[in-house]
């Protein structure tokens, strides 16, 4: 054998090899990729359907004074608004009837409406606030990459819940 057909050879094997080194690494890097991308997504849904939801509280008739104000079509209209993106699991995912029950199941529940006197005017203010269950709706393989907390427990890179906040002065 020639000194030159070993080389050929012996490069081959070790490119073969650099390759089964890295490969393991760029997957890790875009499995990171898309699961920040599918965090950050989420986020954005829900604070458009919190800042849509705001928007649908001026549209509520006033009430009298002593009065307490219904909030369920500013809910609905939380669900209707999630209802439009994909952040529900994929098994729920089938049509937006199947979204709109998996969200009214899972979120409705977890939207509050707050009524208050806003900082610094003498107006009112109405926040909107969705607590959505993030751990539910993990769009890939829910890989949960340890890290220590700094206080001796363990957790996750991938958050369990998100929140979308809005805030409307109305008066």
């Amino acid at each position: 054998m020639s000194p030159a057909r070993l080389s050929a050879r012996a490069m081959r094997g070790a490119s073969a090899l650099e390759f089964a080194l890295v490969l393991p690494l760029m997957v890790l890097l875009l499995y990171g990729i898309v699961s920040f991308g599918a965090v950050f997504y989420s986020q954005m849904a829900l604070s458009r359907a919190a800042e849509d939801a705001a928007r649908a509280v001026t549209f509520l008739p006033k009430v009298a004074n002593g009065q307490t104000q219904d909030y369920t079509p500013i809910k609905t209209e939380v669900v209707n608004s999630l209802s439009a993106s994909l952040i529900v699991p994929a098994a729920s995912n089938g049509s937006v009837t199947a979204r709109k029950t998996w969200l009214q199941n899972n979120v409705q529940s977890a939207v509050s409406v707050a009524q208050g006197a806003c900082s610094g005017a003498s107006a009112t203010c109405v926040t909107v606030t969705i607590t959505y269950p993030y751990q539910l709706t993990w769009i890939l393989l829910p890989i949960s990459l340890p890290f220590s907390s700094g206080n001796g427990s363990m957790s996750s890179w991938l958050p369990t819940t998100l929140v979308g906040k809005a805030v409307v002065r109305i008066s």
